[in-house]
């Protein structure tokens, strides 16, 4: 398992190795990314 530092994460993003849909790079702090969640969610039925 490999641990990405902020500055990796930002050049894998902007090399195209990885890709955040939607990811702002303010977002991005040592070693992880900050998510947020939108307005909507889904229920499933088990």
């Amino acid at each position: 398992m490999t641990i990405l530092s902020d500055k990796d994460i930002k050049k894998a993003i902007e090399k195209g190795e990885l890709e955040i849909k939607g990811v702002n790079f303010d977002d991005i702090t040592c070693a992880s990314i900050d998510c947020h969640l939108g307005n909507q969610f889904r229920i499933f039925k088990h």
